[in-house]
């Protein structure tokens, strides 16, 4: 028989009988009161007790049960923590709130019913609790705090209770069990990485209340299949599902515009993407990586593409573009391998937007296109011809490199320049048209072009580099470019 002592300021001492405990003449049971105990196996908390204070049982490593008296109403932080011997709970009718870490490593507990008093779950309540399998969130459970069950391996399922408006952050993380989620009307928010490596995890539907869905918040979720976003939602923010490898389709709402940075990135097995209709805004890395991914259709309000977007997409074989696209960032479409054909009407192409797209064979600049970035075409060992707008004002250094399958090219009226490396390498090319308010040829626009026959120069050209040519040795004996 052994006795536990509580504060001085308790009015009693209680005694361990064969391992169990009726605390009851107290009015609370404060912090460490029976913490670390190594025979204490089940506890009936009396009709007297309010308040279980932190740390009070923390670390009881043979308790098993725990019955709650009906008017306990707070559960302090880390009050049963690392109970790992503990199997069930029962919460009095009165318990409001579970205080942080509460119940944090209690490995052996496998269920948990929430009475209907309960309203507040804090941060890392339950988190760690791996042999829990399910749970029932009573219709009163306003707030689930961070962490409140990460790493709960063995959770199955879980059903949002009709009154909370908030899933805090990391608060299902790592559930690598769970396979379904459903959600509430109520609930509004969803933090950042709420569900982030649920492994098991293979749809979710976004109900058309929710507003926010926050950064990385399904992350790594590989088993995730299909994802509905709900009307509400007006951005997926970064990383949101980055990494969900599984993921064959997405069904945007009508309220997203903006797609985050990298907030599908590596979802390798989505197929096809149709953008929403009032998205404008698809930022750097939204899709990068995406390498079964085939078909985009853009919507009629995306204005920008941020850089790297849709870089490594290495099955997309074709993109139209609606007018409303004014610029194409960088490295947007690169080492897009399968990439044939492409129509767009923007007014900026960012440097190497389409680098090393190796299967791209035509592009049609429209109108209002007026720059061209640096290496935007480098490597597009296919490219057999360019039309270009004429709008068309600045061609970037390299923009054309080494693109070997390029046969002729007509310069618009609007060009000055042609810059360091423009066509560099283009070793099919036979014929360049130059506008006519061409001023310059820089060192090595032209460099190794070893087909180049025939080039027709504008009557504004002002300066011609002396390497601007350099090893064209289909120039030699050619008497008309020796007198330019």
């Amino acid at each position: 028989m052994t006795e536990y002592q509580t504060s001085s300021n308790d009015f009693t001492t209680f005694t361990d009988i064969s391992g169990e405990k009726h605390v009851d003449k107290n009015t609370i049971i404060y912090s460490n009161t029976y913490a670390g105990s190594k025979t204490l196996e089940t506890i009936t908390i009396g009709s007297n007790i309010d308040t279980i204070y932190s740390y009070s049982f923390e670390g009881c490593k043979a308790l098993k049960s725990v019955i709650f008296g009906p008017n306990v109403k707070i559960i302090c932080s880390n009050a049963f923590a690392g109970c790992t011997s503990l199997e069930s709970v029962t919460f009095g009718s009165n318990v409001r709130k579970i205080g942080g870490h509460a119940f944090k490593d209690c490995t052996s507990l496998q269920s948990v019913t929430f009475d209907s008093s309960v309203e507040i779950i804090c941060g890392y309540a339950f988190s760690g609790c791996i042999a829990l399998k399910s749970i029932t969130f009573d219709p009163n459970i306003k707030v689930i705090g961070s962490n409140a069950f990460s790493n709960c391996t063995s959770l199955e399922s879980v059903t949002i209770g009709p009154s909370i408006k908030t899933i805090g952050n990391y608060a299902f993380s790592d559930c690598k069990s769970l396979k379904s989620v459903t959600f509430s009307p109520s609930v509004e928010t969803i933090c950042s990485n709420a569900f982030k490596g649920c492994t098991s995890l293979e749809s979710v539907i976004i109900e058309s209340n929710i507003k926010t869905i926050g950064t990385y918040a399904f992350q790594g979720c590989i088993s995730l299949q299909s994802v509905t976003i709900g009307p509400n939602v007006k951005t997926i923010q970064k990383y949101t599902f980055f990494g969900c490898t599984s993921l064959l389709s997405v069904t945007f709402g009508p309220g997203v515009q903006t797609i985050e940075i990298d907030a599908f990135g590596r979802c390798t097995s989505l197929q096809s993407i149709t953008i929403g209709p009032n998205v404008e805004t698809i930022k750097c890395g939204a899709f990068s990586g995406c390498t079964s991914l085939s078909s985009v259709t853009f919507g009629d309000n995306v204005r920008e593409i941020g850089s790297y977007a849709f870089d490594n997409c290495t099955s997309l074989q074709s993109i139209i573009m609606g007018p409303s696209v004014q610029i194409i960032g960088n490295g947007v479409f690169k080492f897009c391998k399968s990439l044939e054909s492409v129509t767009f009407a923007v007014q900026i192409l960012g440097d190497e937007a389409f680098a090393y797209c190796i299967s791209l064979k035509t592009i049609a600049f429209g109108d209002k296109i007026q720059t061209i970035g640096q290496c935007a075409f480098d490597n597009c060992t296919s490219l057999e011809s360019v039309t270009f707008g004429s709008s068309i004002q600045t061609i970037g250094r390299c923009a054309f490199d080494n693109c070997t399958s390029l046969q002729s090219v007509t310069l618009g009226p609007c060009i000055e320049k042609i810059d360091f490396g423009t066509f560099s390498g283009c070793t099919s090319l036979s014929s360049v048209t130059f506008g006519s308010n061409i001023k310059t040829i820089c060192s090595h626009a032209f460099a190794n072009c070893t087909s180049l026959k025939s080039v027709t120069l504008g009557p504004n050209i002002e300066t011609i580099n002396p390497n601007a040519f350099i090893n064209c040795t289909a120039f030699i004996n050619c008497t008309a470019l020796s007198k330019v």
